[in-house]
């Protein structure tokens, strides 16, 4: 099997680009180990390059004792490669192994011309996970979906030559927290949010006329289509970041957020509990008989998310959705009485835990 064959075939390089692949098999420097020889050990300086596995297998030895086999079309000194710090592990090989070495500078510039490398990583760092924390609460219902299935499409973008005050009339007009910045083929060159737009302008004196690739575009992340929702969850909470680009095939087809996970979050507490039972209470008893039940709510939140941040934001949303029917049945009780509607919009504010979306099962809201 050739090594354009043994990348593309493996679970962290499956359906990427093939260009790509050549880049890397092209631009990277080969190297050989024998049975037992090291490529780095705990606490060694980092050798500013990471290294791909084209044969054989590598094994990494943890200081607590534990190891496990790194096999053809992976990643190997991930870590160090990601912060720059000293190893935390030793690699060494078992038997005869192929390597593909790419120092930090080639990589980089392999990622710009090809933004799904970063998904490789992605899913590099993914099978770690997996593999470190078997003993984690199973990822079940919808974070098992496919991104594809919540990410927002199409995917709003402008060129890199867009000036800062038009990206920021179209993430307005659209009502969107980002935009993607691409290159005349379409492909993804960075990301633009209005925060950077305010702190270009605010802080470093840039122009509102200025171009988006002189002062704001800032890397993106990406990942595939068929990467599940789970992972996207993972990568911005390893990256902190909000929004993910979607890449399929080379070029950007869509974003997930934050928002958009917690939503597909909140649809499936909607589904299983009692998010949507809340708007159709016709009486003060029956919202009482819903908050009766929370505890329901917080045993599926729990169940279905990875991350209590997650569930403890949906209990949050169930008090809402109940406070905010108690708000409509009260207008309605008043109309009944004989009192006007009220003569202009209004907003009900909720101050403390509510405000922050923190209420466990017993808030102490006025």
């Amino acid at each position: 099997m050739s090594e354009l064959q043994q990348l593309s075939q493996s679970n962290i390089f499956r359906d990427l680009p093939s260009g790509l692949l050549d880049a890397l098999l092209e631009k990277g420097e080969r190297r050989t180990l024998i049975d037992g020889d090291f490529l780095f050990r705990t606490e060694q300086d980092y050798t500013g390059e990471i290294y791909i596995v084209l044969d054989g297998e590598i094994v990494i030895q943890r200081t607590n004792g534990q190891s496990y086999g790194v096999g053809a079309g992976d990643f190997v000194g991930l870590s160090s490669f990601l912060d720059h710090a000293p190893y935390s592990s030793t690699a060494s090989s078992h038997g005869r192994v192929e390597l593909l070495v790419l120092p930090e500078p080639l990589f980089h510039k392999v990622k710009k011309r090809f933004p799904e490398l970063s998904t490789a990583v992605n899913r590099s760092i993914a099978d770690r996970i997996r593999r470190w924390n078997p003993g984690r609460r199973g990822t079940t219902g919808v974070l098992i979906q496919p991104v594809r299935s919540f990410m927002t499409v199409p995917f709003a973008a402008c060129t890199g030559e867009t000036s800062l005050e038009s990206a920021l009339n179209i993430m307005r007009s659209r009502k969107i927290g980002s935009l993607g910045v691409t290159d005349d083929d379409g492909r993804l060159l960075g990301i633009a949010t209005p925060g950077m737009i305010a702190e270009a302008i605010g802080l470093r004196g840039a122009d509102v006329g200025q171009a988006l690739h002189e002062c704001v575009i800032d890397q993106a992340f990406t990942i595939g289509p068929e990467d599940q929702l789970w992972e996207a969850e993972q990568m911005q909470q390893d990256y902190g970041v909000k929004h993910l680009v979607v890449v399929d095939d080379g070029l950007p087809v869509g974003m997930v957020s934050q928002t958009d996970i917690v939503r597909a979050l909140c649809m499936q507490a909607q589904r299983n509990i009692l998010i949507g039972r809340a708007s159709e209470a016709v009486d003060l008893d029956g919202l009482k008989s819903l908050f009766s039940r929370l505890d329901e709510c917080a045993s599926g939140a729990l169940e279905y998310n990875r991350w209590a941040t997650n569930a403890l934001r949906i209990l949050s949303e169930t008090h809402l959705a109940i406070m905010r029917r108690c708000v409509e049945l009260t207008i309605e009780a008043l109309l009944r009485e004989g009192l006007n509607k009220p003569p202009v919009r209004f907003a009900l504010l909720i101050m403390g835990s509510g405000g922050r979306k923190e209420m466990m099962l017993e808030p102490d809201q006025d």
